[in-house]
């Protein structure tokens, strides 16, 4: 479940719009959208962990 909505966040949420904001800005400037948007989808897999390991810690 928790992969499903990393891809749905990093596709959706991520890639698209930032996609079109940085094309706005150039095509040297979209490529920005690649990394940025695996930084924060990181970002966001690494809270899912630690929930995971606060969550296993208290069973």
């Amino acid at each position: 479940m928790k992969s499903s909505v990393l891809t749905i966040v990093r596709t959706v949420l991520f890639f698209v719009p930032l996609g079109y904001i940085f094309s706005r800005f150039g095509l040297q400037y979209f490529w920005l959208t690649f990394p940025v948007t695996e930084l924060l989808t990181s970002v966001i897999g690494v809270g899912f962990y630690r929930n995971f390991l606060k969550r296993e810690q208290t069973i």
